[in-house]
């Protein structure tokens, strides 16, 4: 009689089998896929300098390309360190008065050594006013420039009535 018990249900044990090991393949082939994908968006650290031809370029802006809310701004040295939250692995660099720069990392993601060139003509582009500065093309004021050696000719008591 139990023999005959076993007899029957060894039919549904080897399906059940099956089905357990098909679940596991599937379970799995799920598993991989959500490592692979969480191990593409962990965000790479690049750090470096920005230079121009007389050394390190303070201020200068170090943004992810595609990407411009995640950016920073380099230090006194030129130094700057930068999260890349995508896997774009491309940077802007950018200042006032220089040539914006955009570069695609390969290999070695730390001490990259970035060049700016200068650009005299994005300076005639930024008007400086007392309170901040604004673009040229944005200014709805007039704009007049006076040079120290005619303030200097200009006979009064203070500097303030001369401007």
């Amino acid at each position: 009689m139990a023999i005959a018990a076993i007899k029957r249900l060894k039919p549904l044990l080897i399906e059940n089998d099956y089905k357990n090991l098909a679940m596991k393949k599937i379970i799995f082939i799920v598993h991989l896929f959500i490592f692979v994908g969480l191990g593409n968006t962990v965000a790479q650290q690049v750090s470096g300098i920005v230079k121009d031809a007389s050394g390190g370029l303070a201020l200068a802006t170090v943004e992810e390309k595609g990407l411009p809310s995640n950016g920073v701004v380099t230090d006194n040295d030129g130094r700057f360190t930068i999260n890349l939250k995508t896997y774009s692995r491309s940077i802007v660099v950018s200042r006032i008065g220089y040539t914006t720069q955009e570069l695609a990392l390969t290999g070695n993601l730390q001490n990259v050594e970035i060049h700016l060139q200068v650009n005299e003509q994005d300076l005639n582009k930024v008007v400086v006013v007392g309170y901040g500065t604004k673009k040229k093309i944005t200014n709805t004021g007039s704009v007049s420039t006076i040079s120290a050696t005619t303030v200097k000719n200009i006979p009064t008591a203070n500097v303030q009535n001369t401007l």
